[in-house]
């Protein structure tokens, strides 16, 4: 999930903490969002499946089942903040944690970027 240049000046000049942008090509300019905020997925509620455990490694080969979002503490998501999921989804080595905006962030970034879709998350 990669962001442009514009959306990295634009969520600096918001001042959301816990968030910081990793360079991954230098033209055009694309950031690696790296997020600090962790807010916990009820895997329970969602039903997600983990499969195939390695014995070596400890790590589940899939995790199935991350949308329709589910929290265990939504209340937890400030209005303004920006979060990743304490779980990461996918297979093997391509695994990726879901990203969680608060409301008023949420909203501010409909309004500049129109391209951007967002999905509810449940309690």
């Amino acid at each position: 999930r990669l962001i442009s240049e514009k959306a990295k000046i634009f969520l600096e000049k918001l001042k959301v903490e816990g968030l910081e942008f990793k360079r991954v090509n230098e033209s055009p300019q694309f950031f690696l969002p790296v997020c600090y905020n962790i807010v916990e997925f009820d895997v329970e509620k969602r039903k997600t499946r983990f499969e195939k455990l390695c014995s070596q490694c400890g790590n589940y080969q899939y995790i199935v089942g991350a949308t329709p979002a589910f929290l265990k503490n939504i209340k937890a998501v400030q209005a303004d903040s920006w979060y990743r999921t304490d779980i990461e989804f996918g297979s093997g080595k391509a695994k990726k944690s879901l990203t969680i905006v608060g409301e008023k962030l949420k909203k501010t970034l409909e309004k500049e970027f129109k391209e951007i879709d967002f999905e509810a998350v449940r309690e």
